[in-house]
């Protein structure tokens, strides 16, 4: 079978083939919406550095908003998620964006443990040109699911590579009882905003088509 690239520059590929998984078909298009969505889609704090170190400025501000870095904590601290942990100069905390002056720690407490999801992700350094894949970990509490495809732009060539704009709407799997609260929506106001736009607004993904099929363009470099 010829190789897409090679079909590209000969410019003859295919869009009307029901089998074919370069199509850009309902079966090939929702597949990978779906895809994007599984690998992408989960729901989580992005609070991703822990323990969580406080300067002396944070603490003095947590009643400005209720969306403060302390104020989310505090809003963990209740579900029991969190836990202060002493401030100062501490060796074994390694985080690189800690405060000069660290006031107060959160930490994660067994169950906040028990939520806690690492997953390996691309750290892309645009001024340089160089990427590398990092662990981060985040509280999370729920994943999207493709709900419905809308509808999807006809294929448009850029350069070597054809794409689409994808119009979908998602539903969110198993959310979780701790993510309801309406303290905890207020002190992270993407969760209530999240939960409200599943299965009614629509959203947009750019597919990019490769060798194996449709699947999200991430940018990178290209």
């Amino acid at each position: 079978m010829k190789s897409y690239l090679a079909l590209a520059v000969a410019g003859v590929v295919s869009l009307t083939a029901c089998d074919n998984k370069i199509e850009a078909n309902d079966k090939n298009i929702s597949l990978a919406v779906a895809n994007y969505l599984d690998k992408k889609g989960e729901l989580c704090l992005d609070v991703t550095e822990w323990p969580l170190s406080v300067s002396p400025y944070n603490l003095e501000s947590k009643d400005v908003a209720p969306d403060t870095l302390v104020a989310q904590m505090e809003a963990l601290k209740k579900l029991g998620l969190t836990a202060e942990a002493p401030g100062g100069n501490d060796p074994n905390d390694t985080n690189p964006y800690k405060p000069e002056v660290v006031a107060i720690r959160y930490v994660l407490t067994d169950a906040g443990k028990k939520l806690y999801r690492e997953k390996e992700v691309t750290k892309y350094d645009y001024s340089h040109k160089t990427s590398k894949k990092v662990i981060e970990g985040d509280l999370c509490y729920g994943q999207k699911k493709l709900a419905k495809v809308v509808n999807w732009t006809t294929p448009a060539r850029a350069g070597k590579w054809l794409f689409v704009n994808v119009t979908y709407v998602y539903k969110i799997d198993k959310v979780a009882d701790w993510a309801k609260r309406p303290e905890l929506s207020a002190a992270f106001p993407s969760i209530a905003e999240n939960l409200a736009e599943a299965g009614k607004v629509e959203k947009k993904v750019l597919l990019k088509l490769n060798e194996q099929g449709w699947d999200e363009y991430d940018i990178g470099f290209d």
